[in-house]
């Protein structure tokens, strides 16, 4: 609201703004609440929505990275491996968890579209069942992705380097039903549900990434 109020913000259609005006029934604490019990105030989507504690039932304080922090970061990926620098980049630049990034697809990529007719935002959709994307509790979200960085990934999806993995993957694939017997079920459940949907990032060794691996570096 105060971008659009000081004009660094111009919205020429409702369906450009990067929010939605909403209009929120409030209780009211005064001392002539018993004559009107609630009132409406006029807010936005743009609330943050914290999670609070199964046991206080006190609101989770977020902790974001500061502005140290980001910059020890940006200073740090161009010495990692080009998957990790990715990782790292849709994780700052999607707010994506860590298994929703080790379990990206081509076909979350494929869903890209332009948010409000915008050149330079798109949203993706994560949904374990559409997508493949392992999100928390099964759910199917969208989230936002600058153009930027999808051209990045598609550059990537493309490349020598990471077709190379996906080559080790498809032996893997073509073991499974002589060797299934040799592998743990998790193991199992990974290579089938990487059958259905193409994991986007591969390791050196033909497996699809794990939270696990990413985390530890």
């Amino acid at each position: 609201m105060w971008t659009m109020h000081e004009r660094y913000l111009t919205i020429h259609r409702e369906q450009e703004a990067p929010f939605k005006i909403e209009f929120v029934q409030v209780k009211s604490q005064g001392v002539l609440a018993h004559i009107h019990p609630t009132f409406t105030i006029q807010t936005s989507d743009l609330r943050i929505k914290m999670l609070r504690d199964a046991n206080s039932k006190n609101i989770r304080p977020l902790s974001p990275l500061s502005c140290d922090s980001l910059s020890l970061i940006t200073r740090f990926l161009p010495q990692e491996s080009e998957e990790l620098r990715l990782q790292v980049l849709i994780s700052i630049d999607t707010g994506m968890r860590i298994e929703e990034i080790a379990t990206l697809t081509l076909e979350a990529l494929d869903t890209a579209t332009a948010i409000a007719e915008s050149e330079h935002r798109f949203e993706i959709l994560l949904c374990p069942r559409t997508t493949g994307v392992q999100t928390k509790f099964g759910k199917t979200r969208l989230v936002e992705i600058s153009a930027k960085l999808l051209h990045s990934l598609k550059d990537y999806k493309t490349s020598e380097r990471r077709l190379g993995r996906v080559n080790k993957l498809n032996e893997k694939f073509k073991q499974l039903n002589t060797e299934k017997h040799k592998l743990k079920q998790a193991q199992i459940e990974v290579l089938e549900r990487s059958k259905r949907h193409e994991p986007f990032f591969v390791s050196q060794q033909g497996n699809p990434a794990s939270s696990n691996s990413i985390e530890s570096r």
